[in-house]
């Protein structure tokens, strides 16, 4: 007969994929006629605004655009011009792992971003983007937590209890921000808006009951031409106060949170030319862990009669170590000739990966500079950064990098660059329990008569419980009869091992 085992069942999110997937756009483009001939490319910007993320049965759907805005010298002009254009981006990634029950968590990273001059008057734009998409599907967990009526069948279990750190909430929560801004005094006014991007981050977040609560702000870029034909920027701190629904949580859950801007969209307003609007799409991507107990059979045995244990392995997570590490950066930009001043810098991380016991990343570097000689040149580098970590044997470690802080000055030789990145890293690791899925119990059988009590010696590797199990005893019977109540037993130590009759 099979014996009835009850299951405890925990509902959790496992991730069931993590990877990086290259996507390559281009577009070929005819000047508009109201825009002079080209002499030159001096720089492309660009950034990417994926709105529409769509899991399917097998699929992964993901939409949207990569707004640019090219800075190239006109013919006979000394000033720079700009092109905008819009690459389309719709992108079906065939995926095993995806289902209509999925979430998907995407950060975009623009790999990189050109523009060739094919006459004066057609360009080809060219864009590389790096999607890291996570694939979280809904599972459950269910472990045997009792054998029904196992004291009538005479039948004895073992339990064991582990601690595991479970994702109990994969969430995603839109929302969006309008501000007017305005120059700062100290800032000339505005004849054309060149270029707007931006970046989001948190400040502070908490779990209250159901809800997180988090704040945080964007910064917000703006490259323009003055009214005096010269290049100029300004920067705007945006705040933003947002609750999120995560549904039930125990007290001490931990949460990851990552906020990403969307989508920008900036118009000039009036009065004279000083003012902004500001349209940001921007999404929160919230993973809760929880760390739960785990009390489960492991094995069993009868004490009349055979039995047969069935047994199956069930994957338990275990957050190792998560935290954040900051790294420092100098470099110089080397240029091709002597600058006069810095008009706009930025610094963009590509993918981290751990190698070895560090995490390594790249940060594409693009800074604008006018000349002594009264020209635009574009600087690019791409900087290999490195910071140690430490991730135990079978753990593994998912990270991320950020700039948070970049400035650079003006030397002889070019710029000099100062950056400081943080990487935020998560190490997990899987247990591998094994526990009871089956138990057969076959009918008792007439044993012969043998000794009430026998010597046997504890090895090197047994438990008391191995050996009761060997001899169809139990645990306690064996403490009572060593005198071992609250005490445990040495290897090589002689045990006295009643018969059960």
């Amino acid at each position: 007969m099979n014996a009835r085992l009850t299951h405890t069942e925990l509902k959790h999110w496992e991730q069931t994929l993590r990877t990086t997937l290259s996507r390559e756009e281009t577009l070929e483009m005819i000047v508009p006629d109201a825009c002079p001939d080209i002499l030159d490319i001096v720089q492309t910007q660009a950034a990417p605004e994926l709105r529409c993320r769509e899991c399917t049965a097998g699929a992964v759907e993901l939409g949207g655009r990569v707004r640019c805005a090219i800075l190239y010298r006109p013919e006979g002009e000394e000033r720079l011009e700009r092109l905008r254009a819009e690459l389309p981006v719709k992108v079906t990634a065939e995926l095993e792992a995806a289902t209509e029950q999925s979430q998907c968590l995407l950060t975009t990273r623009l790999a990189l971003a050109e523009t060739r001059a094919i006459n004066p008057r057609k360009v080809l734009i060219r864009v590389v983007l790096s999607l890291e998409l996570s694939l979280y599907a809904p599972a459950v967990l269910s472990c045997a937590a009792e054998l029904e009526q196992r004291e009538e069948l005479g039948i004895e279990v073992r339990r064991s209890t582990v601690f595991g750190t479970f994702l109990r909430g994969v969430v995603q929560r839109p929302f969006t921000c309008t501000e007017t801004v305005q120059l700062p005094g100290s800032r000339a006014s505005m004849e054309e808006l060149l270029w707007t991007s931006g970046r989001a981050f948190d400040t502070e977040a908490r779990l209250v009951g159901e809800k997180l609560i988090f704040k945080g702000g964007s910064l917000i870029h703006l490259l323009y031409r003055t009214e005096e034909g010269s290049l100029s920027t300004a920067e705007f701190e945006l705040p933003f106060s947002q609750i999120a629904e995560v549904g039930e949580t125990e007290e001490g859950a931990s949460f990851q949170l990552d906020i990403q801007l969307v989508a920008l969209q900036a118009r000039p307003c009036a009065p004279e030319g000083r003012g902004v609007e500001l349209e940001l799409e921007l999404l929160a991507q919230l993973l809760v862990r929880e760390r739960r107990e785990l009390s489960c059979l492991t094995d069993a045995y009868a004490l009349r009669g055979r039995g047969e244990p069935a047994f199956t392995v069930c994957p338990v997570p275990e957050l190792v170590d998560q935290g954040t590490l900051r790294q420092r950066a100098r470099e110089l930009l080397e240029a091709p000739e002597p600058l006069s001043e810095l008009c706009e810098l930025r610094c963009a991380p590509l993918q981290t990966r751990l190698m070895g016991a560090e995490l390594c990343t790249q940060v594409r570097v693009a800074a604008l500079c006018l000349t002594k000689s009264g020209t635009y040149c574009a600087l690019n580098r791409t900087l290999q950064l490195t910071c140690p970590v430490t991730v135990p044997e079978q753990a593994q470690c998912q990270a991320a990098c950020s700039v948070p802080t970049a400035d650079a000055s003006v030397t002889e030789e070019g710029l000099e660059l100062r950056l400081e990145a943080e990487f935020s890293y998560l190490v997990t690791r899987q247990q591998r329990l094994r526990c009871l899925s089956a138990f057969t119990l076959e009918e008792a059988q007439e044993e012969a008569e043998g000794p009430s009590i026998v010597l046997r010696k504890l090895g090197p590797e047994e438990s008391l419980w191995d050996v009761a199990k060997a001899c169809r005893t139990t645990v306690s019977e064996i403490e009572q009869a060593n005198d071992l109540a609250g005490e445990s037993a040495a290897a090589g130590q002689m045990l006295l091992i009643p018969r059960r009759r």
